[in-house]
C-alpha cells in the first residue's frame, strides 16, 4: 500500500511539474488523490496496529482501529461534493454560472406541433 501511495505521488508530481512549461493547460484536481493517500495512511496504521495486536493481544486499540474502517471510509470518500449533494437532498444546489435551463414541457409541446417527417421511398429507376 505504501508503494502505491508513493507511486501516486510520483505520477502527480510528474503531471504537475514534469512538462517544463508553467502553463501547459493541464489542470489537476487533487481531491481524489489526497483522499486515496489519506486512506492509504489509515490502512498502514491499521496494519501496523494489527501486527502489534499479535505481539500483545491484551490491547484493544488495534481491534478498535480495524473495526472503525467502515466509518473512516465513509468520512474520507463520503464527503465528496457530489456525494454530499445527494445525501443532503433538501438543500438547493448553488447556481452554476452560464447554466442553460430548458423547460421540457415547452420543448415537448413545440416538438408535438411539428409534423413528423415521412421518409421518402427510394423507388428503383428504370431506364427505358
Amino acid at each position: 500500500m505504501a508503494l502505491c501511495s508513493v507511486w501516486t505521488m510520483t505520477i502527480l508530481y510528474k503531471r504537475m511539474y514534469g512538462s517544463g512549461r508553467e502553463n501547459s493547460g493541464f489542470t489537476l484536481d487533487l481531491n481524489l488523490p489526497i483522499r486515496v493517500m489519506c486512506f492509504a495512511v489509515y490502512i498502514i496504521v491499521a496494519m501496523s496496529l494489527s501486527l502489534l495486536s499479535v505481539t500483545s493481544p491484551s490491547s484493544p486499540a488495534p481491534d478498535l482501529v480495524i473495526a472503525s474502517a467502515a466509518t473512516v471510509v465513509i468520512l474520507i470518500f463520503g464527503t465528496q461534493k457530489d456525494i454530499l449533494g445527494v445525501i443532503v437532498f433538501w438543500r438547493r444546489p448553488a447556481p452554476l454560472e452560464n447554466q442553460i435551463r430548458v423547460d421540457l414541457k415547452v420543448e415537448f409541446e413545440r416538438e408535438a406541433d411539428i409534423p413528423p417527417k415521412v421518409p421518402e421511398k427510394d423507388y428503383p429507376t428504370t431506364h427505358v
